[in-house]
């Protein structure tokens, strides 16, 4: 089955690439979704040594990031596992997601992966690809585009910075311009909200106003549960096809799982503290930014 998205997807990837709202949005997700360590969680230290090797030969703790980035913005990523004569796992290879296509069986279970290198098309069964989507859909085994839905907004944006550049370089050489009119300055602070209300991504996030930033307090909490589910949606897909299968095949009796070791979380204690202090001109934006671990994204 080919993916319906397929001829949107360099869409896509120029969206991401060339326009700061999305990007900081993907880059914010990952960031904060996969915020430390790949760690094993097992009681055994066989078992935890033998991940750790797993981590070390095959650099899946960056790759995490990568799979994470490129399921956002076209919606599925695949990683091709590679084994030595063994059998055992050496290393993974990111297969463009552009180019993949999903064989099902007769249950509409994934069965085959068909690669189109140009100038060759191989053929790799599922329990050997990691394959990640975004929003499962029904009846669909792809997933769903962080970018999808976002071309007019791009285009609004384009549109409102080119205007709002005119009106600087207007106002450069001396001539009077109304920053605030319809039109201008005032459409470009709305365009990080329309953003945000379509990634989910609170608007916090996407502004570099420390005021912004501490305002969304609520909002970081709901983004954080989102984040716990992308680290869930890598963790399973690991865990089935990477460490069960090893561990099983190596005679461990237990399977271990995978997690994030994680910074120390911001409280809602501490977020209050630090807005108490910042009202009172206790503490500088920068002071109060670094206390809670926010980072800056200028959009």
């Amino acid at each position: 089955m080919k993916n319906p998205e397929r001829d949107y997807l360099d869409t896509y990837s120029l969206m991401y690439s060339r326009n700061p709202l999305p990007y900081a949005s993907v880059e914010r997700i990952v960031d904060w979704a996969l915020e430390g360590e790949v760690v094993a969680i097992t009681d055994t230290k066989q078992i935890s040594e033998y991940f750790q090797r797993i981590l070390e030969e095959t650099d899946l703790d960056i790759d995490t990031h990568r799979i994470l980035r490129t399921m956002l913005v076209f919606g599925d990523a695949y990683v091709l596992l590679l084994r030595d004569g063994d059998g055992n796992i050496k290393n993974m290879r990111h297969l463009d997601a552009k180019n993949v296509e999903i064989v099902l069986d007769e249950n509409n279970i994934e069965k085959e992966f068909i690669v189109d290198y140009g100038t060759v098309r191989e053929t790799y069964p599922a329990k050997e690809v990691m394959h990640f989507r975004w929003k499962k859909q029904p009846d669909n085994p792809y997933g769903f585009s962080l970018m999808r839905g976002l071309e007019p907004l791009v285009e609004r944006e384009h549109k409102i910075m080119d205007e709002f550049m005119k009106a600087f370089h207007a106002q450069a050489e001396g001539k009077r311009v109304d920053f605030d009119s319809e039109g201008n300055l005032g459409m470009l602070k709305a365009i990080p909200y329309l953003f945000s209300k379509h990634t989910g991504v609170p608007i916090g996030l996407l502004t570099f106003k420390i005021e912004n930033e501490l305002a969304h307090k609520l909002q970081m909490d709901d983004f954080e549960i989102k984040c716990q589910g992308l680290r869930d949606l890598l963790r399973n897909e690991i865990i089935e096809k990477v460490i069960k299968p090893e561990t099983t095949r190596k005679g461990f009796q237990e399977i271990a799982s995978i997690g994030w070791k994680r910074k120390s979380k911001i409280t809602s204690e501490d977020t209050e503290a630090t807005i108490a202090e910042l009202k009172l001109g206790l503490i500088t934006p920068d002071e109060a930014r670094k206390r809670l671990g926010l980072k800056e994204y200028y959009v």
